[in-house]
C-alpha cells in the first residue's frame, strides 16, 4: 500500500468474518488503516456475490490473501480460487505479491506482532483469460506460480 503512494482510505481489505468483526477491539484498531470487508472462511455464493457487489460499489484496490488463513508453517498453501473469482468478476488484475517475515513476526495464534524485517516483493499481474472454472484455475494456478518465484 504505501509503495503505491496511495491513501489507505483506498484499499479495501478481505478478511474473516469472525477473527475481525466479533472482536470489537480488533475490528476498530484495524480498521484505522483501512477498510475490512467481512467474509466468512466458507462462503456460500450468495455471500460472495454481495462481496463482489461491494467492491463495485467502494472502487476501492481490493487486498486478498489467496490461502485464506495464516500458515501454521510459514510456507505457501495451497491458494484457493477466491481472489481469482473476484479477479474475473471485477475485470482486474491479480497483483502477485510474496511477504517475508510475517511468519517470524506474527504467527498463527499471536496477537501482537515482534519487531521483525518485513520484506515485500511485487510481481507482474496475471489476467483471468477465460471465463468460468477453467480460467479460475488457471490465474489461480499462475498466481501460485509467480508467488513461488518471487
Amino acid at each position: 500500500m504505501i509503495a503505491s503512494g496511495l491513501p489507505f482510505h483506498e484499499f479495501g481489505m478481505m478478511a474473516a468474518k469472525d477473527y475481525f468483526f466479533d472482536n470489537a477491539k480488533r475490528k476498530k484498531f484495524v480498521s484505522l488503516f483501512m477498510q475490512i470487508l467481512p467474509m466468512e472462511r466458507k462462503p456460500n455464493r450468495t455471500e460472495i456475490t454481495n462481496n463482489v457487489d461491494l467492491c463495485r460499489q467502494m472502487r476501492c484496490n481490493l487486498i486478498l490473501f489467496p490461502e485464506g488463513t495464516r500458515s501454521k508453517t510459514g510456507q505457501l498453501q495451497k491458494l484457493k480460487k477466491g481472489a481469482a473469482y473476484f479477479a474475473q468478476s471485477l475485470q482486474m488484475p491479480l497483483v502477485p505479491v510474496h511477504i517475508r517475515g510475517t511468519f517470524e513476526s506474527l504467527p498463527k495464534g499471536r496477537n501482537f506482532p515482534l519487531p521483525k524485517r518485513i520484506s515485500v516483493t511485487i510481481g507482474k499481474p496475471v489476467y483471468v483469460k477465460q471465463e468460468g472454472l477453467l480460467g479460475l484455475r488457471e490465474a489461480t494456478q499462475e498466481l501460485e506460480t509467480r508467488i513461488k518465484q518471487l
